[in-house]
């Protein structure tokens, strides 16, 4: 929807919720790199960095994959969101 967005040259902007243990999907990624490489600044992700994958407590959930996130997102935006201590 971004992409198709940014190509009519149309004025909205989409958002996607993901959750933390989402991000370490391949096809998260992928989407990630195509975001950067066509420039989607009309995209916005928002993460709930909740530490939960497969609603389960991950003691590994990485912090990193967000921070590297925002990097290859480029002009595109996330919004972090921590909903649990």
């Amino acid at each position: 929807m971004a992409l198709a967005g940014k190509h009519d040259q149309k004025n909205y902007r989409v958002f996607v919720l993901l959750g933390d243990g989402e991000c370490d999907e391949g096809s998260v990624w992928e989407a990630t790199m195509s975001a950067s490489h066509f420039k989607l600044d009309n995209l916005i992700t928002i993460v709930d960095f909740n530490k939960l994958q497969a609603a389960l407590v991950a003691k590994s959930a990485s912090t990193g994959s967000a921070g590297e996130s925002t990097f290859m997102l480029g002009s595109a935006r996330m919004i972090l969101i921590s909903s649990m201590a």
